[in-house]
């Protein structure tokens, strides 16, 4: 049966095509800043042409692989900070690279072909619950932290070995390497300092937001700290069925209608349907409905096809499904699923009765899980196969 023609794939190649076009440039950039730094000069008449050239690529270079690094530190601190507290890494990006913590247990490292994403993401898994808001408070902490320490550090190398003058004098590639480590010293303090303001950065909680929130006395901290966990289970593979169900219910407690209350809801949501319950994933449907209007706006896309989702391959509501998919806009959030639009495409037209169609969209979500790496697309693509028996589909 031939797949339906995806439009929506353009934007994905492109972000792709951006991934490895940046990936490549800091391979060949630092390549020729090396090569100008460590190579023997051109002799000619153009020797001076030739130098000021090699100084501007090995300029460009040094900053694109100290900002590389900057972000790199600060995603590492983020790490070891969960680390002090027995937390273990699930998952950690920055740039064109991926380190993920596989089902069994083994780091592997992949592309990383989101470049909404290059600009990092980690997450770190809790081994219990046991303490949980202290872990997370160190986990989120230790990004700034590790961030401003690295750029002191090495503010006091360039400083003390003084650096500029030291390579100024050794030819213009040298100043030019000088310049990219005081441009990692910046941009390493400056990435901590703005991670520490307590806002949002489009659809992404700022650290500073985080720990004020993990700082709360009373039930309120230990839920937002749920609701974060609930999120590393996810982003690390880590089984519905090994999950916490005290946890899921804590996640789930704020009733406060916050962007929180919401993940948390979401998460239970997702939890029920694991499990089979299906009345308890209504209820938790129903409750992010009711609050859809107010939530934060990058999350209501992903209210709105979640909510189709369920009314199609659960409810046997195929007129809600529709106008609900129809409505659901476009969120950075939908990076963390990018099969999710194509999955509720298929299980729309499954409850429509359009069989033929709907077997196109799920073959084309399953394919991409397949052939991309995407968070929890083990379960995502059992959730598939599931449906497809039940509606009577080839598997």
């Amino acid at each position: 049966m031939p797949t339906p023609k995806r439009n929506s794939t353009v934007g994905p190649r492109t972000r792709t095509a951006a991934t490895l076009l940046l990936a490549v440039g800091l391979g060949v950039g630092l390549a020729l800043g090396v090569n100008a730094l460590f190579g023997d000069p051109d002799p000619g008449p153009a020797a001076n042409e030739g130098r000021a050239a090699s100084s501007i690529v090995a300029l460009v270079a040094f900053m694109v692989v100290a900002g590389f690094l900057a972000l790199a530190v600060h995603e590492v601190g983020h790490a070891i900070g969960g680390r002090l507290r027995g937390m273990r890494l699930g998952m950690l990006i920055v740039g064109p690279v991926h380190i993920q913590r596989e089902p069994d247990g083994r780091l592997g490292w992949r592309l990383n072909r989101k470049l909404l994403l290059a600009g990092g993401v980690v997450s770190s898994v809790p081994r219990s619950t046991r303490g949980l808001r202290r872990a997370m408070l160190s986990f989120i902490a230790g990004g700034p932290v590790t961030s401003i320490v690295m750029g002191v550090l090495v503010f006091a190398i360039y400083a003390r070995a003084d650096l500029a003058d030291t390579f100024a004098a050794q030819g213009p590639v040298q100043d030019a390497l000088a310049a990219g480590v005081l441009f990692l010293g910046v941009v390493s303090v400056g990435i901590g300092f703005v991670t520490l303001l307590p806002i949002n950065q489009g659809a992404f909680v700022n650290d500073g937001k985080r720990i004020l929130k993990l700082l709360r006395p009373g039930a309120y901290a230990d839920a937002y700290a749920a609701v974060m966990a609930l999120g590393a289970y996810a982003l690390a593979q880590v089984p519905p069925r090994d999950r916490d169900p005290d946890l899921v219910g804590q996640a789930a407690s704020l009733a406060d209608g916050s962007h929180e209350d919401l993940a948390g809801r979401l998460a239970a949501h997702s939890d029920a349907l694991h499990r089979d319950d299906v009345e308890v994933a209504r209820e938790h449907m129903r409750y992010l409905l009711d609050h859809r209007d107010a939530a934060y706006p990058p999350y209501r896309p992903v209210i709105d096809l979640a909510a189709a989702y369920f009314e199609a391959a659960h409810a046997g509501d195929a007129e809600s499904a529709r106008s609900r998919l129809e409505g659901a806009g476009e969120s950075a959030l939908l990076a963390f699923d990018p099969t999710v639009r194509t999955r509720t495409e298929g299980a729309v037209l499954l409850a429509e009765g359009d069989k033929e169609g709907a077997s196109g969209k799920f073959r084309e979500a399953y394919a991409a899980l397949e052939s991309e790496w995407n968070w929890g697309n083990e379960y995502t693509m059992a959730e598939i196969r599931r449906l497809c028996l039940e509606r009577g589909l080839a598997d």
